[in-house]
């Protein structure tokens, strides 16, 4: 079925007003090409080039823009992973010292092995998030950043393989 579309009445050098443009781009996405773009609207083949240049410009600048709040966002959340990572060391340090000092108070007192290491098994299992899954997502969105900046992911250099040792 066609699609009609009113002329549009241009003079040379007045730009489209924005109902012309979104008609423009609206054709343009149901798969209409430029040249029938031009002729359904009475307009020249280079104004609906130039119309559609100016969107695919400001389509880029705002992926540009996303981009960058995307890479923004993964340094924050990777200084907060590398701050918990921290405060987890040091939560399991403190742990660690508690186990330590339990122990040597119980046994002091005369507490049985098994009661002793079922004590310290108790008072060390209250350290909290593995360390592994911090540095999982520390390097997980290290290189999504890395890929979003067009960096790469993988260090190609200086890298000794297992075939290298022989």
């Amino acid at each position: 079925m066609p699609i009609h579309v009113k002329k549009f009445k241009t003079r040379k050098g007045k730009p489209l007003n924005p109902e012309q443009v979104e008609i423009i781009k609206s054709l343009y996405a149901l798969g209409k090409n430029r040249q029938e773009i031009a002729d359904m609207c009475g307009i020249s083949w280079a104004t609906v080039q130039n119309c559609l240049k100016m969107e695919e410009k400001e389509v880029e600048e705002l992926r540009a823009v996303k981009r960058q709040e995307f890479i923004e966002a993964c340094w924050q959340s990777i200084n907060q992973a590398v701050a918990l990572g921290n405060s987890e060391v040091a939560w399991a340090q403190k742990i660690n010292r508690e186990a330590d000092e339990l122990e040597k108070r119980l046994k002091a007192e005369g507490a049985s092995e098994r009661e002793v290491a079922a004590q310290v098994k108790a008072v060390r299992s209250l350290s909290s998030t593995p360390l592994s899954q911090i540095s999982t997502y520390i390097g997980t969105l290290y290189d999504k950043q890395a890929l979003a900046k067009g960096d790469p992911t993988e260090i190609k250099r200086g890298i000794v393989s297992w075939d290298d040792l022989d």
